[in-house]
C-alpha cells in the first residue's frame, strides 16, 4: 500500500494528479507483488512445490484487498495533505 507519512506527505500531489482510480491499482499490483512472492517462498520452503494457479489466486485476492484498502488510505492521505497545505500557507 502507498501510505505516506507525515514527513512525506508534500509527495501526495503526485497521487492526487493520478486519480483515485490509478492509486488504489497501483496499490493493489503492489500488494499483489508482495502476496505472490510471499507464497512462492512459503510454498518453496514447506512444501517443495511450484503451483501458478496458487500463486495468481494469492496474489489476485491481496490485489483486490489491497484496492480496498486503498481506499481507505487515499481519504487519510487526503486529510492530511490539506492539514500539511493548511501549515505551510501560514
Amino acid at each position: 500500500m502507498i501510505v505516506l507519512s507525515d514527513k512525506r506527505i508534500s509527495k501526495w500531489s503526485f497521487w492526487r494528479k493520478k486519480g483515485m482510480l490509478i492509486y488504489c491499482l497501483a496499490s493493489g499490483v503492489l500488494m499483489l507483488l508482495y502476496m505472490a512472492v510471499g507464497y512462492f517462498v512459503i510454498q518453496s520452503l514447506l512444501f517443495h512445490k511450484y503451483e501458478w494457479v496458487g500463486i495468481i489466486a494469492f496474489g489476485c485476492t491481496g490485489m483486490l484487498c489491497g484496492s480496498f484498502f486503498a481506499i481507505a488510505y487515499w481519504y487519510d492521505n487526503e486529510r492530511r495533505y490539506k492539514l500539511w497545505l493548511e501549515s505551510q500557507e501560514e
